[in-house]
């Protein structure tokens, strides 16, 4: 397995050789992400991020507290290590069939 780019791998503090995970940036990015999805009718319905790394998105950002509290974090280990890079899944309901018109 190749992981196409995302075999970096943080230290628990989020840092690599030349390189820190900007905590701040990746909060303010969550959460304007989150503001962004509820004014378009979208919900989050989960974000994967790093397990050993959250602590530090909490206690090290702007927003890190809210988030803490209304981001729905994935608890499970996912497959591949989530450090480098987060995924967030969002959810949304879908019209019913008729509601939609081509013009």
């Amino acid at each position: 397995m190749n992981k196409f780019g995302y075999s970096l791998e943080f230290d628990e503090q989020g840092r690599i050789p030349g390189f820190r995970i900007d905590f701040d940036a990746m909060a303010e990015h969550l959460y304007k992400i989150s503001i962004a999805a509820h004014q378009h009718g979208l919900t989050i319905e989960r974000v994967i991020f790093d397990r050993g790394l959250m602590d530090r998105l909490f206690s090290n950002s702007r927003h890190g507290e809210e988030l803490r509290h209304t981001m729905p974090f994935m608890r499970k280990v996912p497959w591949i290590r989530h450090d480098e890079h987060y995924h967030i899944d969002f959810g949304t309901s879908c019209r019913p069939h008729g509601e939609y018109y081509f013009k």
